[in-house]
């Protein structure tokens, strides 16, 4: 009984530092199995025969001179409760209780409110770092020091092969793929496709050594391994990934419904594997799957720098024939050159082998760059790829940029700010496009009558019917010598049209398919341009200028598996607006930090 005499003499002196208490108890309350029974038991040792009166029937209690007044009963102007202290006997400390000095603070007051707190521990507010699972990475994106040491190993593979040497290029190949699978034994299989999206971006056409592929397609393929071994994946199917798999089923069927053969299986396999990476990648978190995209943008905006100094030093592209390990030929005539009345002009090629590839690439680059830069990056990356898609000479490509621009200006919801600046911009680089002799006479001429291209074309649109004559149902097929052969092709003038190639390849039942996605596509894409934000609109109103002019004037989508891959990306960014967030732009906030907790509930029941 004396030591609780003592302890309510010198509760006034530590009334102030309540607080204090409190959170030093929260400090030594990490979990709930610590924390109960220690609430408990100095709620016990308080007074165990402590019997709390109603509130209505606490009287004030009598001050006594012989009793001990406290300084903090001063300050306050509150009575307090005291008992004298014995000469001989110390006075205990306060019980380190976190329910004790709100408990007494109350019996002292006359207030009718007694604060019962809830059963739970409170949550500190501390981040925890990330640990490492059996399963999958850390819950964090790769360091930047990682990103910067990948993308200078490939910037010394890409000087060694323009060195011309074979042997140091199949060796770096080799050591890429290698640090592809290290990187998913060390629980980072974002890098592969990081690592897919930059090596699309920059170099499509680079051949394995052993397997004769493309390194894209084999790090396309390799995304089901690595998402196979990420954590905490959600596995859903949007809208963007079942089209694509109805899609792959149906071609299916019209490939097994005519000839198979060597040449079928490959354009088959190629084709399909590229189509299906929408769906691992578009169950990508946020911030993973806007990092996947900017790398996509570095590749292109690397190739893109590149082009453009070819086009300065070498106008003959006879640099071209020490490029062989991308795809050139060793032979030379690896030039691309339009040619009219005012004259030949070098076309950019850059790391693409086809300008037209190189052109619809980087143009999803561009509308990448737009939703997924910030600030000077985005300024240096946008100048860049927009520069290099006017010198491809793509008419296609150039039109469905300037269509989108028109699209964003005339019809987005983004503030009248933003659309004036974007039709300044616009203006002055389409005057000093006009002003390279190149680019004007390739515009000026397309729809004259020497216009070759032109014209072959709409002749194309005209024997359409005859070319699919008795092919209606299931279509010419995969592998179908024209499609795959440049010489069959050059001797074949089949349709320039995607949606058409689709039915020309797997008949009309695959074509409506293919239809239905990009339609589907389509109205996201109006949706995403109609809003407020000005990254989503750039990247709808840009699938609408590809799908309105490119798909309509080239076929790269249906025939070569990187230019499906590249469309691919853009079907998912347009189905996953989320990851446009100022949040995962380069120099924010990492998103898969912690939440911050919420603090310790308190109920109040009233008397």
């Amino acid at each position: 009984m004396s030591e609780r005499k003592g302890f309510w003499n010198r509760r006034g002196q530590d009334a102030a530092p309540a607080a204090e208490t409190t959170e030093t108890a929260v400090e030594a309350a990490p979990s709930q199995a610590a924390y109960e029974p220690t609430v408990r038991r100095e709620v016990l040792r308080l007074d165990p025969d402590l019997v709390l009166p109603p509130p209505a029937l606490l009287a004030p209690p009598i001050l006594d001179d012989d009793l001990t007044s406290t300084p903090g009963a001063a300050a306050s102007g509150s009575p307090v409760l005291a008992a004298p202290l014995l000469e001989d006997e110390p006075a205990p400390p306060p019980a380190p209780s976190l329910l004790a000095a709100p408990l007494i603070e109350e019996l002292t007051e006359t207030s009718t409110r007694l604060p019962v707190y809830v059963d739970e521990p409170p949550v500190r507010r501390t981040k925890v770092k990330p640990e490492r699972t059996p399963a999958g990475p850390v819950k964090r994106l790769p360091s930047p020091l990682t990103e910067l040491a990948v993308l200078g190993s490939l910037g010394i593979a890409c000087v060694a092969v323009f060195l011309g040497i074979t042997w140091l290029a199949a060796v770096v190949v080799l050591l890429l793929v290698a640090a592809t699978g290290l990187a998913v034994l060390a629980y980072r299989p974002v890098l592969v496709f990081c690592l897919m999206g930059f090596t699309l971006g920059a170099a499509p056409n680079v051949q394995t050594p052993v397997l004769g592929v493309s390194v894209a397609f084999v790090l396309s393929a390799a995304m089901w391994g690595a998402l196979a071994v990420m954590p905490d994946v959600r596995h859903r199917v949007n809208w963007a990934a079942g089209l694509s798999a109805v899609l792959i089923g149906l071609a299916f069927f019209t490939f097994v419904g005519n000839p198979i053969t060597g040449a079928s299986v490959q354009d088959f396999v190629r084709w399909s594997v590229t189509a299906a990476a929408v769906y691992p990648l578009s169950v990508l978190s946020a911030p993973l799957l806007a990092q996947v995209g900017r790398w996509f943008v570095y590749g292109c905006t690397a190739a893109a720098a590149f082009g453009i100094a070819l086009v300065v030093v070498d106008r003959d592209g006879s640099l071209l024939d020490r490029l062989s390990v991308l795809g050139y030929s060793a032979d030379g005539n690896n030039g691309r050159f339009v040619f009219g009345a005012n004259g030949n002009f070098a076309r950019l090629t850059s790391t693409y082998v086809d300008p037209n590839l190189g052109g619809l690439i980087m143009a999803v680059g561009l509308l990448l760059a737009l939703a997924l830069l910030r600030g000077r990056l985005r300024v240096i990356s946008t100048g860049l790829l927009v520069l290099a898609i006017a010198l491809t000479l793509s008419r296609a490509d150039i039109g469905a940029v300037a269509v989108a621009a028109i699209l964003v200006v005339l019809f987005s919801g983004v503030s009248g700010r933003i659309r004036g600046r974007l039709l300044g911009l616009g203006l002055v680089a389409g005057t000093a496009m006009l002003a390279l002799p190149a680019i004007r006479s390739r515009l000026t001429n397309s729809f004259g009558s020497n216009d070759r291209g032109s014209s072959a074309r709409w002749e194309a649109f005209e024997i359409f019917p005859d070319q699919m004559s008795g092919h209606w149902l299931l279509g010419r097929g995969f592998g179908a010598p024209e499609l795959v052969d440049a010489s069959a092709a050059a001797a074949t003038n089949y349709v320039a049209n995607a949606p058409l190639l689709t039915v020309y390849r797997g008949g009309l039942v695959v074509g409506l398919a293919f239809t239905v996605l990009m339609l589907t596509a389509a109205l996201f894409g109006w949706r995403l341009m109609r809003g407020s934000a000005f990254e989503p609109a750039a990247v709808g109103a840009g699938y609408l200028g590809l799908m309105l002019v490119a798909l309509q004037l080239d076929f790269p989508v249906v025939t070569i598996s990187a230019a499906t891959l590249a469309f691919a990306i853009l079907l998912v960014f347009v189905s996953r607006p989320d990851a446009f967030s100022d949040e995962y732009a380069p120099g924010a906030r990492s998103a898969v930090e912690d939440d911050e907790p919420e603090p310790a509930r308190e109920d109040v029941l009233h008397g």
